[in-house]
């Protein structure tokens, strides 16, 4: 059994499957350049698998909340989606995702922006099903032909839509 639990970037947990999140997207590009690195203390929020005995719990996945810089009231990004390959295929990527809308919008978020890559077919399909449509890029990685940015109104999708 899967359950999510609603935490900040400092999370031990957190930082654990953030680096693998890392590595797995450095190996996909043949990439030695992490990127920037996320922030401590944004929301963030991490899957975990029960390990049938007891209170045994083990994370399998995260997902965080960046703001975007000033003059961008409203938006922010996600940041650090990733699920353990033990996990995949149990709908956790698109739990994760729905639960960091609920939390953006109940924190005034109308618009949040991502980017991934095309080495990323399974996270393309994932967002592009959510309702996510592609946008231009921006930040860190704007120039990298590989890169698709994306991003969803959240006044678009109402929360009783986003839970149903």
């Amino acid at each position: 059994m899967i359950t999510l639990r609603t935490t900040t970037t400092d999370d031990p947990a957190f930082r654990e499957l953030e680096a693998e999140q890392v590595a797995d997207v450095m190996r996909r590009y043949s990439s030695d350049d992490p990127g920037p690195s996320v922030h401590g203390g944004l929301a963030a929020v991490v899957a975990e698998q029960s390990q049938g005995d007891g209170d045994a719990r083990i994370p399998v996945g995260c997902i965080a909340l960046s703001p975007l810089g000033e003059g961008r009231d409203g938006e922010a990004e996600i940041k650090r989606v990733y699920v353990r390959e033990s996990a995949r295929g149990q709908k956790v990527a698109r739990r994760l995702l729905a639960a960091m809308e609920e939390i953006a919008r109940e924190g005034g978020t109308r618009i949040l922006k991502l980017e991934v890559g095309q080495m990323q077919p399974e996270a393309v399909a994932l967002y592009t099903s959510e309702g996510w449509q592609r946008t231009d890029c921006y930040g860190y990685w704007k120039d990298e032909p590989l890169v698709i940015c994306m991003m969803k109104r959240l006044d678009a999708f109402p929360a009783a839509a986003a839970t149903a």
